[in-house]
């Protein structure tokens, strides 16, 4: 199996952390990015080497992109239901910080 490329969706203060947590594995590859705000999306982009047309603002279009195997979902937690939603919908796998969702009807749904 060849590298695992990595999709990360939210690029807050603990992107880093998670980044550099699993850079650490030499098959990780940090393959797109994503967050709604343009300039954090630049810099994290510059920072780690991320091609500007692997740098999204849509997290839709980045967990759809055929080049990325999982999903790392570092938002907000009233954004984590439907990133979760689109990532099983795609089939792609998926890490999400807790709570998954906010509430009990959003896990069911999911």
């Amino acid at each position: 199996m060849g590298a695992v490329r990595f999709g990360f969706i939210g690029l807050g203060g603990m992107a880093g952390v998670h980044w550099r947590n699993l850079s650490r594995f030499p098959d990780a590859e940090l393959a797109a990015i994503c967050d709604t705000d343009a300039d954090r999306l630049s810099r994290f982009g510059e920072s780690e080497g991320v091609p500007p047309g692997k740098r999204y603002r849509d997290f839709e279009r980045l967990v759809n992109d055929p080049d990325v195997d999982a999903i790392v979902c570092i938002t907000p937690n009233d954004a984590h239901a439907p990133v979760i939603r689109a990532c099983l919908e795609a089939g792609k796998p998926f890490m999400a910080e807790k709570p998954f969702t906010r509430t009990f009807d959003e896990a069911v749904e999911l």
